[in-house]
């Protein structure tokens, strides 16, 4: 029995470069090389690590993720939630505000 390549859609090719790019900017390239991350019939698959670069990738993580937390903590400190969400956005420049006009009536 043959078994069949499997080629990726556009979508997935996408979708890989998007998390190469992610890991790039989450300084673990060193750690998660784009010859480690493969799309399968499966799913994304993210290669083997031996013990070293585990141990180094964890950590690394585990940096992100406190950074990213006291990014976040900083922006709720005094403020709820709902504050956050309230704040306004300006109005495009040629924005125009809709008027109603009120229906009339047949006499």
């Amino acid at each position: 029995m043959a078994t069949e390549q499997y080629f990726p859609t556009p979508n997935e090719k996408a979708l890989r470069r998007r998390f190469l790019s992610a890991v790039k900017k989450c300084s673990l390239g060193d750690f998660i090389s784009p010859d480690k991350v493969l799309i399968s019939e499966y799913g994304l698959v993210i290669g083997e690590f031996d013990h070293h670069e585990l141990c180094e990738l964890t950590n690394q993580l585990e940096d992100v993720g406190q950074i990213y937390g006291a990014i976040i903590e900083a922006k709720l400190k005094d403020k709820p939630m709902s504050d956050l969400l309230k704040k306004s956005h300006p109005a495009p420049v040629d924005f125009r505000i809709a008027k109603l006009l009120p229906i009339r009536q047949k006499v």
